[in-house]
């Protein structure tokens, strides 16, 4: 079985190159034949071009490892769904200290390997020994992960019934090839063995394809053959260059996108997490509040989000909760939901209150120099750029001199992990508002400046909010919870750790000229993105057009 999947392996590997010397840098035209190739618009940039990396946990790999390893659940971020994948089910004990998985049958790695419970406890082993890959910090809630046959146990440390959603959506893979590697967190993989529902084809430093897995599990109900990712994607190339999908904010996409194919481009952007200013806790001046206050009230959060979303975003609550979605979760203790207003005459009270003055027109520390940030956003993503041009000029009304900085998204991802940058734009997600929270409070998943950090890049900390992330992970009452959650929200409100501006759009784009079933808002099975492990529920659901 292996060498007939060598075999076909290299065979597929051939024919992707082939195509890819023939395509270049553009998305490949479908010939006359049954196959179908679907272009990926979303940009696998550098810096400056593309490294062959598709290590599942790593900082800087590339987005079709989402599309060649299976965690054993995925989970809808639109309604919380789990739609199983390599579980077939899974039963939460009623204390919520532990969850156990029935494995699929009949699943194997791409090279012919059966895949078992061995390899989902080898996995999360590995996560605990080597902590810079357990980004999601699981060891700290996880007691002992145990399985045999078709059967896995993860032991928690305590009540976490939040928990159940990381552990089901840890990329799972092979115990017989990650236990030769010397070193899994410089691992790159540069060739993955994998379950899911494509391997890698071709790859240059500007694009790179995926082709279909034969003997993948669920292979009936993959009807796309090849996926093709160049590495640098424009909005221009979006518009012009017929992507079959693609993650992108565009103006106007009525007329920019579907009015480039009127008969088969459509568009769904559901409300997403909201885009905040993340605020390096640790540096100053944004380690004291009442900079981080005054920050926020200089602020015209309509104004910003008119300006960079054309009228598809809308205003996010400081409480950190997506309104109106999330209403029932406010505390009505909240004034005004948490909208904050702009107000410059409160705005330089609270600076002054953190040692700085106006003075002719700039804002100064006690050494006299106006204050100046620097501000990074991803060249690649026109609604932020757009939107740090706006910031830029709202702050310089109360005397601050921003700098605004875009290079690659991958450069941003990683100023953020070591802690290396001021203040950029990045989204409040999670499955719970508990995984919101502790994204973004948590201490414990924290670093010292230049070391990677697993989460809470802004590097906040304070023992008492440690408590209460403790206290809402151990919750099983929801009144309880309810109350725990209005509690952190009050943590948002007073201490301002990060700045929500806007709720991000999930920006899916999309074509129906080869493919229909693409999620939209009368089947929200999926977010229309294709950046991460909901990919799996789009290409597992596509169907052939005509």
């Amino acid at each position: 079985m292996k060498l007939k999947s060598a075999v076909r392996r290299v065979a597929v590997t051939a024919l992707a190159a082939s195509l890819l010397l023939v395509a270049g840098c553009s998305p490949p035209e479908d010939d006359a034949s049954s196959k179908i190739t679907l272009s990926i618009g979303i940009g696998d940039d550098g810096p400056p071009t593309m490294v062959k990396n598709f290590n599942p946990f790593g900082t800087d790999n590339r987005h079709g490892t989402f599309y060649m390893y299976e965690p054993l659940f995925v989970v809808n971020t639109i309604n919380s769904e789990k739609t199983p994948f390599l579980a077939e089910s899974f039963e939460v004990a009623d204390d919520a200290k532990s969850v156990t998985f029935t494995l699929r049958d009949g699943v194997t790695w791409t090279d012919g390997e059966d895949f078992d419970a061995e390899d989902v406890v080898f996995t999360f082993n590995m996560l605990k020994e080597y902590p810079a890959l357990d980004r999601g910090s699981l060891w700290s809630s996880i007691e002992s992960v145990t399985g045999e046959d078709k059967t896995v146990t993860v032991e928690f440390t305590g009540p976490n019934a939040p928990a159940v959603s990381r552990v089901g959506e840890t990329l799972i893979v092979p115990e017989h090839v990650w236990s030769e590697v010397d070193d899994p967190v410089t691992f790159i993989n540069e060739e993955p063995v994998s379950t899911g529902p494509y391997e890698l084809g071709a790859f240059s430093p500007n694009q790179y394809s995926l082709v279909k897995n034969e003997d993948y599990w669920q292979a009936d109900s993959v009807v796309a053959d090849e996926l093709v990712f160049p590495s640098t994607v424009s909005e221009l190339d979006i518009v012009n260059k017929g992507y079959d999908w693609a993650y992108s904010f565009l103006p106007d996409p009525k007329s920019t996108w579907v009015g480039k194919a009127p008969e088969t481009n459509r568009f769904w952007w559901p409300p997403g997490a909201p885009t905040a200013l993340f605020l390096n806790n640790a540096k100053p001046p944004f380690d004291n509040v009442d900079f981080r206050k005054g920050l926020s009230l200089s602020l015209d959060r309509e104004d910003i989000s008119e300006k960079a979303n054309q009228g598809w975003g809308s205003v996010a609550s400081q409480s950190g909760l997506i309104l109106p979605s999330q209403k029932d979760l406010l505390d009505p203790a909240i004034p005004d939901k948490g909208l904050i207003s702009q107000n410059s005459d409160k705005a330089l009270e609270a600076f002054e209150r953190a040692g700085f003055d106006m003075s002719d027109g700039k804002l100064v520390g006690e050494d006299g120099a106006q204050v100046e940030i620097s501000m990074m956003v991803p060249n690649n993503y026109a609604n932020q750029v757009q939107a740090a041009k706006v910031i830029k000029k709202q702050l310089a009304q109360v005397g601050i001199s921003l700098r605004v900085e875009t290079p690659q998204a991958a450069a941003v991802q990683q100023s953020l992990t070591n802690g290396d940058f001021e203040m950029t734009f990045n989204w409040l997600g999670g499955t719970t508002m508990y995984d919101v929270y502790r994204g973004v409070l948590d201490s414990r998943l924290t670093a010292p400046i230049g070391e990677a950090a697993s989460g809470n890049t802004i590097r906040y900390q304070d023992p008492e909010t440690d408590a209460l992330l403790d206290s809402l992970k151990a919750a099983v009452d929801e009144d309880t919870r309810t109350e725990l959650i209005h509690q952190l929200e009050q943590v948002m409100m007073n201490e301002v750790p990060v700045i929500p501006i806007y709720h991000g759009g999930t920006w899916g784009l999309y074509s129906t000229k080869k493919v229909t079933g693409w999620p939209s808002a009368e089947n929200p099975y999926a977010p229309g993105t294709p950046y991460n492990t909901t990919a799996l529920l789009v290409v597992t659901n596509l169907e052939r057009a005509g």
